[in-house]
C-alpha cells in the first residue's frame, strides 16, 4: 500500500498486534516497508534544516515573504517608507493589506469648510489604517 500523506492520514496495524503474530495476512516486513514510505513522506514535507524545496515546512517558516521579513521565531514588517510621526491635513495611502504606504502633510484649501470636525478626520484616518 503506497502512503497517503501528506492528502490523508494512514493507518497501521498496532506493533503490540504485529509481535504477536495476531496478523497473519500482514506480515511483518509489510509493515516495515510502508512505515518506511510514510516516514520518507513525513520527511520531504517537514524538510531538512535549510531546506531548498519551496514546497517544504522548512523553507515556508524560514522564507515568510509577504510583509514579512526575516525568519521565525523573530520575523519583521517590510518597511513600507513611511515616516513615523505626526502629519498635518494628511494624505494616507492604505495598501490592500490594511498598511499605510505613503502619507504626506496636506495643503490649507481655500478657507472653505469640509464640515467634518478634525476629530471625525482623525477617526476616518484611523478607521482606513485599521480596517
Amino acid at each position: 500500500m503506497a502512503t497517503l500523506f501528506p492528502g490523508g492520514i494512514d493507518s497501521f496495524p498496532s506493533a503490540a498486534a504485529l509481535a504477536a503474530g495476531l496478523l497473519s495476512s500482514y506480515p511483518h516486513s509489510r509493515a516495515h516497508g510502508e512505515l518506511g514510505e510514510a516516514l520518507a513522506a513525513v520527511e520531504a514535507k517537514v524538510g531538512v534544516t535549510g531546506s531548498p524545496d519551496a514546497s517544504s515546512l522548512d523553507y515556508r517558516t524560514t522564507h515568510l515573504g509577504g510583509v514579512l521579513t526575516g525568519s521565525l521565531p523573530s520575523p519583521g514588517l517590510a518597511p513600507t517608507g513611511v515616516v513615523a510621526g505626526s502629519y498635518t491635513l494628511a494624505s494616507i495611502n492604505v495598501g490592500p493589506d490594511g498598511r499605510v504606504t505613503a502619507a504626506s502633510n496636506g495643503t490649507g484649501g481655500g478657507g472653505g469648510s469640509t464640515g467634518a470636525s478634525r476629530a471625525d478626520l482623525y477617526a476616518a484616518a484611523l478607521r482606513a489604517q485599521f480596517l
